[in-house]
């Protein structure tokens, strides 16, 4: 079909953990509206126990994330630690594992230590009966950048494709645009599958150069996307991210999606 996954944060409008009801309740309308996976960003807000469960219930797998910011990589070792404690009993259900997300772009940590924390993770999750992917994602042009140090230790390509952010295409290219960057990002590791693990258009917000920020636009460019490479795609995001702040285009808080479903 044209839906792969969406991506899902446990977070109510002000930041605070939603209710493992609230969660299942999300889940249920991510099935219905026909994805097969859902991608978490981290182990946060018992994000793994609420979101695995109602996975499991409703039929879908979970591509677990790993976050990576300044709180280092200590931080991110104990969530591989929380990750490997709930998986024996879950791993079915588990599509991949994603370490780091866009932790280079956002200065976090360089490709070494990067794919040395791929590779630590992937040890330590095969030693609890996970046989799975292990990879990250970044920039297209990071992965590009890094290849020589990346590609030996993640088990498939992961990237974020926005469109939006090229600011020369409009919304009706964005699928052909991120088509383009996906076959691009299947070159980088030959051999291992290539994936767009985010990627979306905001319904509000400001103008970046070609790309318009709107509701209508949203609808275009998600289509779009859908029609080109949706079974490739994890669209981002379930629903509008009131908790973040705007950021410098304004459009941080409106990437949700799931209505367009």
């Amino acid at each position: 079909g044209n839906k792969w996954a969406i991506t899902y944060t446990p977070y109510n409008a002000d930041g605070t953990c939603k209710s493992a009801a609230s969660v299942d309740a999300d889940i249920a309308v991510i099935k219905g509206k026909g994805f097969t996976s859902v991608r978490l960003y981290s182990t946060d807000c018992s994000g793994l126990v609420n979101a695995g469960n109602a996975a499991k219930a409703h039929g879908l797998k979970i591509i677990v994330g790993v976050w990576l910011d300044g709180a280092g990589v200590a931080a991110a070792k104990a969530q591989v630690d929380v990750v490997v404690g709930w998986g024996p009993g879950n791993w079915d259900n588990v599509e991949m594992v994603v370490v780091g997300n866009e932790a280079i772009f956002s200065g976090h940590i360089d490709a070494g230590g990067l794919a040395q924390l791929v590779i630590d993770a992937r040890a330590s999750l095969r030693a609890a009966g996970y046989s799975g992917p292990v990879t990250t994602t970044e920039t297209v042009a990071n992965v590009q950048a890094n290849a020589g140090v990346l590609c030996s230790a993640i088990d498939v390509v992961g990237a974020n494709i926005h469109p939006y952010f090229n600011g020369a295409i409009a919304a009706a290219g964005a699928g052909v645009f991120v088509k383009s960057q996906l076959d691009s990002l299947a070159n980088v590791c030959p051999g291992k599958q290539a994936y767009n693990l985010e990627t979306g258009w905001p319904n509000g917000g400001n103008a970046n150069g070609d790309a318009i920020a709107g509701w209508a636009e949203q609808k275009l460019a998600i289509a779009s996307i859908s029609l080109v490479v949706g079974a490739q795609s994890t669209f981002f995001s379930f629903e509008n991210d009131m908790w973040k702040a705007p950021g410098s285009l304004g459009v941080e808080q409106h990437w949700g999606c799931a209505d367009l479903f």
